[in-house]
């Protein structure tokens, strides 16, 4: 079973794909600068590091970019659950 692991942050976007049995990390990355005009999605799939120009993107961009990214590498399908690191904001949330 593969869970998609993420944490959204105000300008980057981290994830990554873990098997829950195995505790293998199938990829994992990081779309940063989100906003901005250097914006990019770096990930390593197997030790292999790779990376796309996101030019301007935002979170939602970027975000549909790592889904991409997942059916390209067959990801997708095997996908059981997804977590999302949620800061708490104190007494009001």
């Amino acid at each position: 079973m593969n869970v998609l692991v993420l944490n959204c942050g105000s300008s980057s976007a981290k994830f990554a794909v873990i098997n829950s049995t195995t505790g293998k990390e199938l990829i994992s990355g990081i779309a940063q600068r989100l906003g901005s005009a250097h914006a990019s999605l770096d990930w390593k799939i197997d030790g292999q590091k790779s990376s796309k120009d996101l030019h301007r993107a935002d979170h939602d961009i970027a975000l549909r970019a790592v889904v991409e990214l997942l059916k390209e590498n067959k990801l997708v399908d095997d996908l059981k659950g997804v977590g999302h690191r949620v800061v708490h904001g104190g007494a009001k949330f």
